[in-house]
């Protein structure tokens, strides 16, 4: 990983359009030492609301459950609006 010995520490965004996709990404950068991840939720397959966009969440994070997660909420590109 090139920012390693570069930076305090190496965060690797792992969202993508599909859930196995953000799976194999998470999978990726633990496998290579990151250390940690962030994501945003699907955008072009929206979740049809909060619960279905936080078990989303909850299956990418667990994924590397070592690493500490990083979620960005985009409302506008979700969809889902709600304060959690």
């Amino acid at each position: 990983m090139q920012g390693k010995n570069k930076l305090d520490q190496v965060v690797i965004h792992v969202g993508a359009l599909s859930l196995k996709e953000s799976l194999g990404l998470a999978q990726h950068a633990a496998q290579i030492g990151a250390d940690g991840i962030a994501v945003i939720a699907p955008f072009f397959f929206k979740p049809w609301n909060k619960d279905i966009l936080i078990d989303f969440l909850k299956e990418v994070a667990a994924a590397v459950h070592e690493l500490p997660f990083y979620y960005y909420h985009i409302p506008s590109l979700t969809g889902v609006k709600s304060k959690y």
